[in-house]
């Protein structure tokens, strides 16, 4: 085998690495001789400069609690997280591992072509931390080297991945950042329908002066049983919403025929609309934002989320009710059916069969899953196919108002990589659905029935 200049120089640069994690680490005493970056009070930094290698000075000015800018090589709004996370690793003092080698810089990555210098201001021309970053090491550790000192050292300064970034991959990534509080209305539109939801003025006024706005609803339909948990959660994904990288404007992401387009609405009369292409990669998908001609990534789960169908957005709270509510629970399901009854202490007591010891603690776990039972999904599916007629368990709760509310539960469903699923319904309303294995598992805990 014919060993080049680059195969030599790899080598020698691996032998190198092998060497410096075979030093020694330093005790107290040999600690105390080796330098130190100071710690820096993030909220006091004003600017930061990053040199990476010959590229151009990246330069961000602004405060943590106000945002910050990129104003060098070009002007736009940076990415805070980034910035902050950047921020955080050097809130305390670092102290030097132990000193490498001196001089040396190709081998560690500390030449001029590969360095990252890192530069954080606090007012002034002079840098009040600046550092060397070369290549990682296994454990967290990068070799560094600090100015105006020929000496190679070993640190925990953050990691070489959290600064080597071309000026782009600084740029800020929020999509939407807003209250979702401040959210009015989101209209979803897809190739095959609309969905608009919107939640009107409640007429009550919050602590800062802000209209606080009421239940969602269907527009057009105001009886249409919406699951209020279902639109927070769309309402909240779309407030923060957050791209993993932004790409070029020629990027093709299926704008032609958009998977879906996304109208988010505010109180104060603002509007925003997302459009998604119809393109996925490697569980990625792609958005735009109104006129703009940025093309985002973002997870495929978010794309998931806004193409969503009308019926997806039926209520799945099955049960709704507290403790207090509750003067009895029966199971019946093949076995020995339990009875099981509220005390006026708040306890409870197997009253069937009899001198059959409960554990109160499960008995207020499943009265509580119950009482806040909520569907895994809805089927359309017929009572008979889902194994419900006659149902394979029954749950009976009896109210204290007299009510009584019936939970029926037919086959189990097998998944693959996933925990089974079982088909339920209550008796007299519209509807089969799915409950996951683990709600049933706590329900039938209670009553002394162990898995």
């Amino acid at each position: 085998m014919t060993l080049t200049r680059k195969t030599l120089a790899l080598w020698a640069l691996a032998l190198g690495m092998a060497l410096a994690l075979l030093l020694p680490q330093g005790g107290a005493d040999a600690r105390t001789a080796l330098p130190e970056l100071p710690g820096i009070d993030k909220d006091s930094v004003t600017r930061v400069e990053l040199t990476v290698g010959v590229r151009d000075r990246i330069a961000l000015e602004g405060q943590v609690d106000t945002g910050w800018k990129m104003v060098q090589p070009f002007a736009a709004d940076a990415d805070r997280i980034l910035v902050r996370s950047l921020l955080n690793q050097f809130l305390d003092p670092v102290v030097m591992d132990t000193r490498v080698d001196s001089g040396d810089r190709d081998t560690y990555g500390l030449d001029q072509s590969n360095r990252i210098l890192v530069e954080l201001f606090t007012g002034g021309d002079v840098p009040a931390l600046s550092v060397n970053v070369g290549y990682d090491l296994p454990g967290g550790v990068s070799f560094v080297r600090l100015p105006d000192d020929e000496g190679i050292y070993r640190a925990k300064v953050g990691g070489r991945r959290r600064v080597d970034k071309a000026a782009k991959g600084w740029v800020d990534r929020m999509i939407l950042e807003e209250a979702v509080e401040g959210i009015s209305g989101i209209t979803l539109t897809t190739p095959d329908e609309t969905v608009d939801l919107v939640r009107e003025p409640s007429g009550e006024i919050g602590m800062d002066g802000s209209v606080e706005l009421g239940p969602w609803s269907l527009v057009g339909e105001p009886g249409f049983d919406l699951d209020q948990k279902t639109v927070d959660s769309t309402a909240r994904s779309l407030a923060k919403f957050r791209a993993g990288e932004i790409l070029s404007p020629e990027f093709e992401g299926g704008w032609a025929q958009p998977a879906a387009t996304v109208t988010v609405r505010f109180v104060d009369g603002r509007s925003t609309t997302l459009t998604f292409g119809n393109r996925t990669l490697d569980g990625a998908a792609f958005v735009r934002q109104d006129d703009a001609r940025d093309v985002y990534r973002i997870s495929e789960t978010y794309l998931r989320g806004v193409t969503r169908s009308r019926g997806d957005f039926a209520s799945l709270q099955v049960m709704d009710f507290s403790q207090d509510q509750v003067s009895g629970l029966k199971l019946i399901d093949g076995g020995v059916p339990v009875r099981i009854v509220r005390l006026e202490s708040g306890s409870w007591q197997v009253t069937e069969p009899a001198n059959v010891y409960t554990d109160v603690k499960l008995v207020f776990f499943s009265v509580n899953t119950l009482g806040d039972l909520r569907a895994v999904e809805r089927v359309d599916l017929s009572p008979a196919d889902a194994g419900l007629e006659p149902p394979s368990m029954t749950v009976t709760i009896d109210r204290a108002d007299g009510r009584q509310q019936v939970l029926e539960l037919g086959d189990r469903i097998a998944r693959e990589r996933s925990r089974p699923l079982w088909y339920a319904r209550v008796p007299g309303e519209t509807g089969v659905f799915t409950l996951g294995s683990g709600t049933v598992t706590r329900i039938r805990q209670g009553f002394g029935r162990a898995e």
